[in-house]
């Protein structure tokens, strides 16, 4: 059930032609038509300023023209506005509030025996949460890397997190992400219970069905947000969507009224619409995580990516401790942040990748009154009705990789001798299957693993699908991608997202004009296509 409820009401004739920029509101006209949105930016929830003819916002730099309500940075990405009548000589700008999503909320939670709601951390963002005797698992990360060869688990999970998986009422995976969709784990676990239920959200790209189901995992169910789904008489779960403008979800579980909120690494989940109220909040930390800016050298000095990243992880404790304010946890666990760049190729990246502390989150999060934070240890149990956590001794620090990096990067490297991408008529073939077009120009330089000797270089012009030797001609956004050879080439080969290379530090990047070109990635992220090109 929804409604519409009045946001923001004002005399017609007392709005100035062109852009006005107010404290909760953006508004602009053009002669009788009157538009009016948020002033809050999707990706993080900043306020905008008017710089010249478009709105900046001064968190990350993204531009919003008022005119259209299009983001001019990120390219590709419009801005909510309001519905707008007239009443009288004045105009009325209202929403669509949705008045069923908390309504239902148990106000007296009935009490909680020992041992009846408790959190078992397994690894990064994995958790499994036990309601009575329902088990729901979260984002299983459990084995190999992700982000093809980037990413690795900071510590080992219990030696048993296959037969907790396997032994699942409900497997939640928030998005299309491998450190979350984990296809190494998933396999194995599909494997030996194929039909676990799975559920993923309904973005509408099916990415994460697609993806999981290529796992072999068979019972996946995709859920739509903001919808109450019932495991059992006293358990059910909501799917909530980060409107940040990327495909990604948080998680709300309700078990007999206590309430336990995983937000993963969304920037504004649910547009900042939550429980007043939860018992468990589970939320991300560490920042300066992705392959931006670490992976932007031949764009900023080293002392600008510093900047930047230092920058970054502020803005995630700050977000940590507005989220904290929001929901008023009793209890908040720092999460999905538990990996690190440990191959020695990458050993540049780690050291300019500086991430937040799982203690100085929980010391953020202790500052709001009635609120304390646990430090999940892989395999350690948090009883939520006495906040109590079974003794176990913090694991040493994982100082070797070396069995996994011989399994895992064999059948990457693997793929530079792919025969459909020796030429670049198979190269043609792949963007031709992709199948984006806009006014970018790609840059392809393939490199060996340390980014020394060059393989080869082409552009794809995707402005007509041309993959060509040498540069085309006309104006164009450019983006160039100076990539591992191995590691683009198995993307292609498998038709993985290309997340797997950005975030997970396989190329250098430089771009013309310095504008994220949302179009592209989104696209080669979460819109592919099902199959193959080489069928």
């Amino acid at each position: 059930m929804t409604e519409r409820s009045e946001v923001f009401r004002a005399a017609a004739n007392s709005i100035s032609e062109g852009c006005t920029v107010l404290d909760e509101h953006i508004l602009f006209r053009d002669g009788d038509k009157i538009t009016v949105a948020v002033n809050r930016c999707r990706h993080q929830g900043g306020t905008f300023r008017l710089d010249a003819d478009c709105l900046r916002c001064p968190r990350h730099n993204w531009r919003l023209d008022p005119r259209t309500m299009q983001y001019i940075n990120p390219a590709g990405m419009s801005h909510p506005t309001l519905n707008v009548q007239r009443d009288g000589s004045d105009i009325v700008a209202s929403e669509v509030v949705s008045n069923h999503l908390w309504a239902d909320l148990n106000q007296s939670p009935a009490p909680l025996r020992a041992g009846e709601l408790t959190i078992k951390f397994l690894a990064h963002a994995c958790a499994e949460i036990r309601c009575g005797s329902t088990r729901i698992v979260t984002d299983p990360w459990l084995v190999g890397p992700a982000f093809t060869r980037g990413w690795w688990l900071a510590h080992n999970p219990p030696t048993d997190w296959l037969d907790t998986l396997s032994e699942a009422t409900a497997i939640y995976i928030s998005h299309n992400h491998s450190d979350h969709l984990n296809p190494h784990t998933l396999k194995k676990l599909a494997a030996v219970q194929p039909e676990v239920p799975v559920f993923v959200p309904n973005f509408g790209s099916a990415s994460c069905e697609r993806l999981v189901r290529q796992t072999g995992l068979r019972n996946v169910v995709s859920v739509s947000f903001g919808v109450w789904h019932t495991l059992d008489s006293e358990t059910r779960f909501m799917i909530l969507c980060d409107t940040a403008g990327r495909e990604d979800s948080g998680i709300l579980i309700d078990f007999r009224g206590h309430l336990i909120l995983n937000t993963v690494d969304c920037s504004n989940l649910n547009n900042g619409v939550l429980p007043e109220k939860v018992d468990v909040l589970l939320t991300a930390f560490a920042g300066g995580a992705s392959g931006y800016p670490v992976c932007w050298g031949e764009l900023y000095a080293v002392e600008e990516i510093r900047r930047r990243v230092a920058r970054n992880r502020a803005s995630r404790v700050l977000n940590l401790k507005k989220m904290v304010h929001l929901v008023n946890p009793k209890i908040m666990i720092p999460f999905a942040g538990y990996f690190t760049e440990a191959h020695p190729a990458d050993a540049d990246i780690r050291e300019l990748n500086a991430k937040n502390s799982p203690e100085l989150a929980i010391a953020a999060a202790e500052q709001n009154p009635g609120t304390k934070g646990w430090l999940p240890i892989p395999g350690a149990t948090l009883d939520v009705s006495s906040g109590l956590a079974t003794s176990r001794d913090a694991p040493p620090p994982r100082l070797s990789w070396d069995d996994e990096f011989s399994t895992y990067i064999a059948p990457i490297d693997s793929s530079l001798h792919f025969v459909e991408l020796q030429h670049l008529d198979g190269v043609r073939r792949y963007f031709d299957w992709v199948g984006f077009r806009g006014d970018l120009v790609l840059h392809v330089i393939e490199t060996d693993e340390r980014f020394e000797s060059q393989l080869r270089e082409f552009f794809v012009d995707f402005r007509n699908g041309a993959v060509t030797g040498g540069a085309p001609i006309g104006n164009y956004r450019y983006e160039r991608m100076t990539v591992r050879a191995t590691s683009f080439r198995h993307v292609l080969r498998t038709c993985e997202p290309w997340e797997e290379l950005s975030i997970g530090f396989q190329a250098r990047f430089f771009r013309n004009p310095d504008k994220y070109n949302f179009d592209f990635w989104d696209h080669m992220q979460n819109n592919l296509l099902a199959g193959s090109p080489w069928r």
